[in-house]
């Protein structure tokens, strides 16, 4: 067999129609990585006249995903999408723009998307199903526009064969230089509002949105949990 090399481990990317339900991931996301990582929970007991534990078994395996990258507008989508809610896209005009409007429910369960992700090479490759954002944060300031964060997904099948001929999409990049930081008492008065001078950098954060229920001889089920919702902005002052 050959070798594999870290440089070719690929990430990719399909949205499930059932969460939890694998299917191809078809796409290849060239800003942000989400790299999976085999999490497991072992019980352990030790025999009474042993040392060390003399029965070790796993209880508990889940996948989590370190989310980091810098934000496009077209891959900021698929984040979203699974963290906050799942919005239905509405095109502006005749262009080839669409609107994505967020509005999770503050009292209520949100309709969140669900993602298999598969990584590898030619060699060998793994998938997990069911994978969905857990927490973000996002970095802006004159440097750079930045994105980091957790997903959790079911247990990580190996043996697969990864999707062939992914569509990669082409990063469409939030620049520094796109940046605005502006404050009203409303969502509405932020249109008119002016922009701050001297302001640096800013930072969101949603975080702990969703944790994992185990119920008896069933995979982990996903829930909604109490998120933290915190902002921290860097300005110059008098």
């Amino acid at each position: 067999m050959a070798e594999k090399s870290t440089i070719f481990q690929s990430i990719q990317l399909g949205v499930e129609s059932t969460p939890g339900t694998a299917v191809a991931a078809n796409k290849k996301l060239l800003a942000v990585s989400m790299a999976p990582q085999d999490r497991t929970e072992a019980i352990k007991f030790r025999a009474l006249g042993n040392k060390y534990s003399s029965l070790v078994a796993i209880n508990k395996e889940w996948s989590e995903f370190a989310i980091d990258g810098m934000l496009t507008y077209n891959e900021i989508n698929y984040l979203l999408s699974s963290l906050l809610y799942k919005p239905t896209p509405v095109q502006q005009g005749g262009t080839t723009a669409y609107l994505w409007t967020y509005t999770p429910d503050t009292d209520g369960p949100d309709t969140e998307q669900a993602y298999t992700i598969e990584q590898g090479d030619a060699t060998t490759a793994w998938r997990c199903p069911g994978v969905q954002v857990s927490g973000l944060t996002f970095g802006f300031s004159r440097n750079e526009v930045k994105v980091s964060g957790t997903a959790f997904g079911e247990q990580i099948e190996t043996g697969i064969t990864l999707t062939a001929t992914p569509t990669s999409l082409t990063p469409l990049p939030i620049l520094p230089a796109h940046l605005s930081f502006k404050m009203a008492d409303t969502q509405a008065g932020l249109a008119g509002a002016s922009a701050l001078t001297r302001s640096f950098a800013m930072e969101f954060a949603v975080t702990g949105k969703r944790g994992l229920c185990w119920p008896v001889c069933q995979d982990p089920v996903m829930l909604e949990t109490e998120p933290s919702a915190t902002a921290k902005i860097k300005i110059a002052t008098d």
